[in-house]
């Protein structure tokens, strides 16, 4: 152990001698902290010296620390050709060290909704300029129509039957395209 003093490197041995005995939680925290919350704030120091699954017996979860931008940053990020935020203001060293509730915590904050959001909008044409006026040929006589089922949802398919209308396309081989389109992209 590094620099400790005595009586906390003390009190790491026996939590740890405690926990492989497999005393019940509440009898540690009642001899050890008097609380959950000093424990919790005596770990937040001290979780270093203990192993992932003592950690998990203690029922202590790591926090999870955020860094934000700084102004600079984020108009650094806005001006950038891909407008997409970077993900290094999480502070996280190893995601496969973090336990099942760290995981969620870090997937459920609004920091990384934010920049999934952003990612995908950056994904997505802002502009409808890029309008689908001719349809390449192939798509129009494909030999190997199958009927398949589908769902989707009704609005978006009552919006496709109205393009497809508005330009003369059958809907077949507009989903055609389509879909080939999205599957050549994510080769």
């Amino acid at each position: 152990m590094e620099k400790l003093n005595h009586q906390t490197r003390k009190k790491i041995e026996e939590i740890k001698s405690m926990v492989a005995e497999k005393l019940e939680l509440k009898q540690i925290i009642k001899e050890k902290f008097t609380s959950k919350n000093k424990k919790n704030l005596w770990l937040k120091e001290n979780h270093s010296h203990f192993t992932k699954n003592e950690l998990a017996y203690l029922e202590y979860i790591e926090p999870v620390e955020i860094l934000e931008f700084t102004e600079e940053e984020e108009k650094a990020s806005k001006t950038s050709e891909t407008h997409l935020p970077t993900i290094s203001f999480f502070n996280v060293k190893n995601i496969e060290k973090l336990s099942p509730n760290e995981r969620m915590s870090l997937l459920l904050a609004d920091d990384t909704l934010k920049a999934l959001q952003s990612i995908l909008m950056g994904q997505i044409p802002q502009n409808n300029s890029e309008k689908l006026t001719e349809l390449p040929q192939e798509y129009t006589q494909l030999n190997d129509i199958k009927v398949k089922n589908c769902r989707i949802s009704e609005s978006i398919y009552n919006e496709l039957v109205e393009y497809c209308n508005k330009n003369k396309f059958t809907i077949t081989s507009v989903l055609n395209y389509i879909i080939d389109s999205f599957l050549k992209s994510q080769k």
